[in-house]
């Protein structure tokens, strides 16, 4: 389903292999690794650590001359502006 809403919430509450969490990720041993990543990113974020997870790249902080953005999917990458174009497009819009 992409990124539609409430997308993150069968992964952060470990439901990937319930009916509702493999309706939005499909379930599998796949979604269940990425939610125990995704999990461990958010539990360690609320502890007040960066936001990481084995497997997952190191994500700079943020800064606007960069846009460092962490595109969390199954393969979990770090990425520069990864929407410029779409950005950029609405610039000026708002």
């Amino acid at each position: 389903m992409k990124s539609c809403h409430v997308m993150e919430v069968p992964f952060v509450f470990g439901i990937t292999d319930q009916p509702t969490g493999q309706f939005f990720t499909g379930g599998g041993a796949g979604a269940g690794r990425l939610s125990a990543q995704v999990r461990a990113a958010w539990t360690g974020f609320a502890r007040g650590a960066v936001p990481a997870a084995e497997g997952w790249p190191t994500w700079r902080p943020y800064r606007e001359d960069a846009r460092a953005t962490l595109l969390i999917a199954a393969e979990t990458v770090a990425s520069d502006d990864p929407e410029a174009t779409r950005r950029l497009l609405w610039e000026g819009v708002i």
